[in-house]
């Protein structure tokens, strides 16, 4: 398994928007571009609900990853940004999402919805499953809504 990291994540290349005001819905489309083959279980760490922040709805955008590859998305163990390839991917957002062709999914779980703010900035990861990703500049992305 390998950990591959955002520009949002890494080293906080790209900013993410902060929510200042309570209530108030901000969305932003996090988009990572597939430069690298990945194999089943690699996780890329794609970006972050800042602190403080609950979902209310989200969707997935990509690129066709190829024949039997699917995806979980869902929230990180460990610190944002950190490095270790130790660290594991939920599926609170998608479970097993079939990403072989080109498409949008709209969400599709609560369980990311219902879970309730955190004190801390909390990662969300793609893991790869089912088949390996041949790399071609495919873009995988997620859209996020949250409110502080």
């Amino acid at each position: 398994m390998a950990l591959k990291q955002s520009k949002y994540v890494d080293g906080f290349q790209l900013p993410t928007k902060q929510n200042f005001e309570a209530g108030v819905v901000t969305s932003q489309r996090f988009a990572y571009v597939i430069g690298a083959n990945l194999s089943i279980n690699d996780i890329i760490e794609l970006c972050y609900l800042p602190a403080g922040c609950t979902l209310v709805d989200y969707h997935l955008d990509h690129d066709a990853l190829g024949v039997g590859v699917t995806a979980d998305v869902g929230f990180m163990s460990g610190a944002v940004g950190d490095d270790d390839a130790g660290r594991t991917s939920g599926n609170e957002l998608y479970a097993a999402a079939d990403v072989a062709a080109a498409g949008f999914k709209r969400a599709s779980k609560v369980d990311a919805l219902r879970d309730p703010a955190n004190n801390n900035d909390r990662s969300i990861g793609i893991k790869i499953g089912g088949a390996g990703v041949t790399a071609s500049d495919q873009v995988v992305a997620l859209t996020l809504f949250y409110v502080q």
